[in-house]
């Protein structure tokens, strides 16, 4: 991730930013945010990175890893199941969220995030989801 900021600084007020991202060649946030906004977004950004390595892990386990006494990777064949979903949450992002509540479901892992804009809960139907983006 190569990120860096543009600060907007004026007299008497809090100082508001921007997200440059050298590898797209644009901003990823169209307005400058205040730092409680700004730290949000990045939040929000590192969840979804997360939301996917957690999706990988959760449909490719033990896929990968090394036996410790054998000494050898464990082989499965699950990727190539794993690689075609992936290619459909990329074609369909609202698809996205709903994996990752079913397969946190799955692991009887329990999970709520609220903020104004986005709602995550494991204990929740994913048609009760507001709109994410």
């Amino acid at each position: 991730m190569s990120w860096s900021l543009k600060i907007k600084k004026a007299k008497g007020q809090d100082d508001k930013y921007k997200i440059y991202c050298s590898v797209s060649d644009k901003y990823l946030n169209k307005k400058y945010l205040s730092k409680s906004e700004i730290i949000k977004f990045i939040f929000w950004n590192y969840f979804d990175d997360f939301l996917h390595e957690f999706i990988e892990l959760a449909d490719t386990f033990p896929e990968g890893w090394c036996e410790k006494d054998l000494g050898r990777i464990k082989h499965t064949n699950k990727y190539e199941d794993f690689n075609k979903l992936k290619l459909n949450m990329i074609k369909n992002d609202d698809m996205f969220y709903d994996i990752a509540i079913d397969r946190m479901k799955k692991n009887d892992i329990s999970l709520e995030i609220f903020d104004e804009n986005y709602n995550i809960s494991t204990n929740i139907d994913t048609e009760d989801i507001d709109d994410i983006e």
